[in-house]
């Protein structure tokens, strides 16, 4: 530990180490005097009981919580808090413990949950997680094994340089086995397992054998395949979302990323890593989100990579006392949300941009190493009712003028939305195109898909099918959506947006699948075809967020976009797109959702109405920095 440290144990003793000069706790009515002779620390302790709440130093920093570290730095630039031992869960709700801190009189952290402290990156069966793990928030850079159970021939941290932000679990040993797998959890409320894969700043191959993620129940030996995934290729980093089948739903499930055994004689030729795991719960859904961030609500929030929480005022303390820190091997490290700058007496750096915010913000510093840049909600529901439909079929009858090959009408697939549906099962061709329309007037292309289910499912992703819209006079198709094979099982609402240049006086929307292994294989099905206006006739749902780009310096080229996904962030479209007369033949739109730094310079709060293709039931927003990243700064606040 470095000697500009001062270290506080709590539990039933307290030890003072490296020269407290004075501590008052008020409970017991004990007040502790100055520690330091000559230079040096005098050990002390005393019997506490485990009921103590509140404690006063006398650089200024109140804390009242019930945590097991607190770290001090002499200059009271920063207040380092982690954990050590059991990890505090939800499940654990009995012992569930509270904290708040303050500085002269400006609230920190307010009953903050440890967990929250203590864990930002790694999250365990809460409202809105299941697990969350981005291998930067457990202490000395290991695997927390409250969520990880094996783990063959893996090191947590920065082999690879940057995955996604931060360290990740790498997997480089060339002679294997690699694997890791996840301690039993309940995903009775899962909704999907999210993952970024690469290689990162190291080799990468084209011939090394893939990576099968599978799931296991009740501590079975017995592994069944989710996906499986060809090894890293080249130097980008994929997000992947597997949708979870009912049978991988239970009390006690465990998931395994595997690579495939290399033959006889070969070793693995290249590396790669895993960051930011994700499972979703579905069973608490947000109907509305909000945040000031003064403090933050972790449970708001899925991952903001390259992004630091903090404030303007008194920046060496708030710059990281909003989230989880943690040290390791005598240096204390900032970590998980907040940042990965190791603490050398680099606070100015860390603090010279903090946006003026009005209280905490979620802060890009733009700094190197920062290649993904966004901030994502959790899903809300903003599903509505009675939507104004101006166009549907339903398919009870067989349509006119609509071009379909392959398929029934009837419920060999179950009810998808109501009644019958149109079923994909037939063997040749299968595919569906609406007739050509006049657009001009919609922006919501909605209808209800399924594959698999009580019909037979997809096995791999040539039996996904294909989204597109195609424009008369033109021969080009127009993808929009690509329906995986293993994401309908349930009849799901699929909600595309009609960007303005699909709204023209003639332009219609196909379905196509890939390819099937025959009758009655591999069969899909879609029911209620309708579209909906750009926005609905009377305003349901707003977005509110403050925005400030260059944070006081001039930045031109930086640049933020606004995006929705309504599939969990398979797939992202802006929330608005620009239309204006002579330009576009839609609904007048007089902006869009991206916002540059010529304009947006400074703090500019923005209220915009949400359009109908984003007011579904699984909606997510994300703020994705477009432009360069490297010294282009950016803050979000009061979302």
């Amino acid at each position: 530990m470095e000697k500009n440290w001062r270290k506080l144990r709590l539990g039933k003793k307290l030890q003072l180490s490296m020269g407290f000069s004075k501590l008052l706790l008020s409970q017991e009515g004990m007040e502790l005097g100055d520690q330091e002779k000559d230079g040096t620390s005098v050990a002390a302790s005393a019997e506490l009981s485990v009921a103590w709440k509140s404690l006063l130093l006398t650089s200024g920093i109140e804390v009242s919580l019930d945590m097991l570290h607190v770290f001090i730095r002499k200059e009271s630039k920063f207040m380092i808090l982690f954990c050590e031992g059991r990890n505090i869960t939800n499940k654990e709700s009995s012992i569930q413990k509270r904290a708040t801190a303050t500085h002269r009189g400006q609230v920190i952290f307010k009953d903050a949950l440890a967990q929250q402290l203590c864990e930002q990156g790694a999250e365990m069966h809460s409202d809105s997680i299941i697990l969350r793990d981005d291998f930067d928030s457990y202490h000395q850079q290991e695997l927390n094994p409250t969520m990880w159970s094996e783990c063959s021939n893996c090191e947590v941290g920065e082999h690879c340089g940057v995955i996604m932000h931060g360290s990740a679990a790498t997997f480089c040993e060339p002679y294997g086995p690699r694997e890791l797998t996840t301690t039993g959890l309940n995903t009775t409320t899962a909704s999907v397992l999210q993952f970024s894969l690469g290689s990162g700043s190291c080799r990468f191959s084209y011939s090394d054998p893939s990576i099968t993620v599978s799931y296991s129940k009740n501590s079975s030996a017995d592994w069944t395949q989710l996906e499986k995934i060809s090894a890293p290729s080249n130097i980008s980093t994929i997000i992947h979302i597997l949708y979870l089948p009912e049978d991988a739903k239970g009390e006690n499930v465990h998931f395994q990323w595997k690579q495939d055994y290399v033959h006889a004689g070969d070793v693995y030729e290249a590396c790669w890593a895993l960051d930011n795991v994700l499972i979703i719960n579905a069973a608490h859904r947000k109907v509305v989100l909000e945040d000031n961030l003064d403090p933050v609500d972790t449970g708001n929030w899925l991952f903001f990579p390259g992004a630091t929480v903090k404030g303007s005022a008194n920046c060496g303390v708030m710059a990281v006392c909003s989230f989880l820190t943690r040290g390791a091997e005598g240096q204390a490290l900032i970590s998980s949300l907040v940042t990965r700058d190791k603490v050398r007496g680099n606070d100015t750096k860390l603090c010279q941009h903090s946006c003026q915010s009005d209280g905490n913000s979620i802060y890009f510093h733009g700094t190197e190493g920062s290649e993904f840049n966004f901030a994502t909600t959790r899903d809300v529901d903003l599903s509505m009712e009675d939507a104004q439909e101006q166009w549907a079929e339903e398919f009870e009858n067989q349509p006119k003028g609509w071009d379909i090959f392959g398929a029934v009408i009837g419920t060999e697939c179950g009810t998808l939305e109501s009644g019958s549906a149109m079923v994909f099962l037939r063997d040749g061709e299968r595919k569906i195109c609406t007739p050509y329309m006049d657009t001009t007037g919609y922006g919501n292309l909605r209808f209800y898909f399924s594959m698999g289910g009580t019909c037979d499912s997809g096995e791999s992703h040539e039996n996904d099918v294909i989204l597109y819209a195609k424009i008369e006079g033109r021969r080009e198709h127009i993808p929009l959506d690509t329906l995986t094979y293993a994401a309908y099982k349930v009849p799901s609402l699929v909600s595309v947006v009609i960007s303005p240049d699909l709204q023209t006086p003639a332009t219609k929307f196909c379905l196509k699948q890939k390819s099937h292994q025959g009758h009655n294989r591999n069969v899909w099905a879609v029911d209620y075809f309708h579209v909906l206006p750009v926005l609905p006739s009377s305003v349901t749902h707003m977005i509110q967020f403050s925005i400030n780009l260059g944070c006081g310096t001039y930045q031109p080229g930086n640049s933020v976009s606004l995006e929705f996904s309504t599939n969990h962030g398979r797939s992202w479209s802006l929330l608005h797109m620009e239309c204006l007369p002579e330009l576009c033949a839609g609904p007048h739109l007089p902006h869009s959702t991206i916002y540059a730094s010529e304009n947006y310079s400074g703090w500019n709060r923005i209220t915009i109405p949400l359009p109908n293709a984003a007011l579904t039931s699984d909606t997510r927003i994300r703020w994705r920095q477009t432009g360069p990243i490297l010294g282009n700064m950016w803050a979000i606040d009061n979302s």
